[in-house]
């Protein structure tokens, strides 16, 4: 018996765990002797220790994969049972009305928290050598680790900006939009929880965007209308939506995906695969960018995103994605709807030519016509749903109320004439 089994055998029989099924027996086990669970879990037991101690040892090992890899948990085949699905491959089956307090020891064994409290918690905590390995790796790939973080922290910063469109649209939007740029885009930037890949928004969506950026993060402070800073929503991530040539045209708090830390929701059907970036990453937004007066009646077309925002009233909100074309602004707490966005404006206008409201048809528009065009907000929320026809359309009728509740015309959005028009819309910055 080795110096780990005897460590970890006595620490459950101090807390009568030793006849316990594995997951609770684990969970005693680091509550009772964090040291011998991170020993269990990264040097195991010998082969001829009893089958039960090595179930533990097994399954202390399988976490320490899991939890450095990334997971989520989602309903098992039964109403008895959950499975945490691992990006490392491993799946593990768990028992369902354990899956809150595992959730919450797989943070704890990681050292991840959710916290109010500012500061950084973590500054001057000793942790061993066994707890280092269960984070970090074992010893032997700390050398090759270190020089990657060298050469990332030695190489071009990558530096992201917005474009000049979109940041005279603050001027008109919800002033809780340019705060969230300035304060929680920035930060999240900085400092990412994962990094993805690639923006799912459907056939005919612009490249630009399908081989873009999507950073999260989890800022501990968000901002009202004012400025004035709030605790951060504890269940959120904040969401950056980066463009191939490096310009941000979208910011927003997000839910966060139940058992994956620092990933937001549904994050398989959104975004592409999360990538390491070889380099350090920055978001520069001009020290002028001044707060404007919120307009109800003005929408924002964005040319990087491809989308149009809608605000109805400007209550600080998160975003809640429906579709591939339409995501949604809820009031935190509430959840009432303060506005909503439509995506992939230059395939709805293309296919659906009628939104345009009685505008020339494309072959009339000779050199002299305008270079723009006006369109009603609620043509192209509806348009939208046409490519939809699966989609409830209860939350397409209840925007379309909130646009009309003061029996006034809904907001006009100004979209440039060549987004009817296929091809590349921007050049390369």
């Amino acid at each position: 018996m080795n110096p780990t089994e005897i460590r970890v055998r006595s620490a459950l029989e101090k807390t009568g765990s030793s006849s316990l099924s594995a997951w609770p027996a684990l969970m005693a086990l680091y509550r009772s002797d964090r040291e011998a669970f991170y020993l269990l879990a990264c040097d195991g037991v010998n082969d001829e220790a009893d089958a039960n101690l090595r179930a533990l040892a097994d399954l202390a090992n399988r976490i320490r994969f899991v939890v450095r890899s990334t997971y989520q948990i989602e309903p098992g085949g039964s109403t008895s049972e959950a499975c945490l699905l691992s990006r490392s491959g491993d799946n593990l089956s768990l028992p369902a009305q354990m899956v809150p307090d595992i959730k919450r020891f797989l943070l704890e064994v990681d050292g991840k928290g959710v916290s109010t409290v500012q500061g950084k918690d973590f500054v001057g905590t000793p942790i061993s050598e066994a707890e280092a390995r269960f984070k970090l790796g074992d010893r032997s790939t700390w050398d090759a680790d270190r020089q990657r973080l060298q050469a990332r922290r030695s190489a071009e910063p990558l530096v992201l900006r917005v474009d000049p469109q979109d940041l005279k649209s603050l001027e008109s939007l919800p002033a809780y939009v340019r705060h969230g740029l300035l304060n929680c885009a920035t930060k999240t930037v900085l400092a990412p929880t994962v990094v993805f890949e690639g923006l799912n928004r459907g056939e005919g969506s612009p490249e630009r965007l399908r081989n873009g950026l999507i950073f999260c993060g989890k800022p501990r402070r968000t901002y009202d209308g004012g400025g004035q800073s709030h605790p951060a929503p504890t269940d959120m991530v904040y969401v950056v939506y980066v463009d191939q040539e490096g310009f941000v045209f979208d910011w927003d708090w997000v839910k966060e995906n139940p058992g994956e830390p620092g990933y937001p929701i549904d994050w398989p059907l959104r975004f592409g695969n999360p990538v390491n970036l070889s380099r350090e990453a920055a978001l520069e937004v001009p020290a002028n960018v001044t707060a404007g007066v919120f307009d109800q009646n003005k929408a924002a077309y964005s040319e990087r995103g491809d989308c149009v925002f809608c605000y109805i009233c400007d209550e600080p909100a998160f975003a809640h994605r429906y579709n591939s074309d339409l995501t949604v602004f809820r009031q935190f707490g509430s959840e009432t709807i303060t506005g909503f966005k439509v995506k992939n404006v230059r395939r709805i206008c293309l296919d659906d030519k009628s939104i345009n409201l009685g505008c020339l048809d494309d072959q009339r528009i000779g050199p002299d016509a305008a270079p723009e065009l006006d369109i009603a907000v609620d043509a192209i929320l509806m348009a939208s749903l046409k490519g939809h026809r699966d989609m409830p359309v209860d939350i397409y009728t209840i925007i379309i109320r909130a646009l009309f509740r003061d029996n006034r015309q809904p907001p006009k959005v100004t979209v440039p004439k060549n987004v009817r028009k296929p091809g590349p819309q921007l050049t390369t910055a």
